[in-house]
């Protein structure tokens, strides 16, 4: 598992990138895990509002290649 230290600015872009790639992957029509992809969709969104608030000082990416544990590094 990879380790990022990031500014809260990074993390949240960190976490957009991974939800839009969940969300392309959602709107495919031949998708077979589409109830584990809304699942990880609305967990993305409720990190993103934590790493906004600054409630979240770390969390893991999933990615199908392999796992970033984040480090949000404080302002």
């Amino acid at each position: 598992m990879e380790r990022l230290f990031l500014t809260r600015v990074r993390a949240i872009e960190k976490i957009m990138v991974r939800r839009r790639i969940v969300s392309d992957a959602l709107d495919d029509r031949h998708v077979a895990k589409a109830d584990t992809l809304r699942a990880e969709l609305a967990e993305l969104e409720r990190l993103l509002l934590d790493v906004r608030a600054g409630r979240a000082s770390e969390f893991v990416l999933q990615d199908d290649a392999a796992a970033l544990h984040c480090f949000v590094m404080p302002d």
